[in-house]
């Protein structure tokens, strides 16, 4: 982790629910793994992720960087750090179709849409909404 610049530290619920864009994310219960991210000494944002039930080694993955570290690219470092931590292979993130900015982010980090008749399926069993799309990225 040292060569992403950031640290994994213990969960600041405080730091999460006061930091702007919170809201998108799911609410902190025991099945979300979530973290604060640190550079230096400065709390930059929230990483985490909800495991698979049936793969330990895929998760959906959630971040939030605070308001005067976006576009810098800390996201990509929080969810790699993420990866390496809990050694995940794989990652999806669901966006709402209006969240241009974090689309584009994931896809400049190496996400990639979701197969759109997989989408599709999802969307027809009730785990992925009409205004949502998934994306996907693997780990070495």
């Amino acid at each position: 982790m040292n060569s992403t610049n950031i640290t994994l530290a213990e969960f600041d619920e405080d730091f999460f629910y006061s930091t702007p864009g919170h809201e998108e994310l799911l609410a902190p219960d025991r099945k979300i793994i979530y973290h604060t991210v640190v550079r230096g000494e400065k709390k930059i944002g929230v990483v985490g992720f909800v495991p698979l039930k049936n793969n330990d080694k895929a998760g959906f993955v959630q971040v939030l960087t605070a308001p005067e570290f976006r576009g810098m690219g800390m996201a990509e470092k929080a969810e790699t750090a993420l990866a390496e931590k809990y050694k995940l292979k794989t990652l999806f993130a669901t966006i709402r179709n209006d969240n241009t900015l974090s689309i584009q982010s994931h896809l400049n980090m190496g996400f990639e849409f979701l197969p759109e008749d997989e989408q599709e399926e999802l969307r027809s069993k009730g785990f992925l909404q009409e205004n949502e799309v998934r994306l996907f990225k693997h780990f070495d």
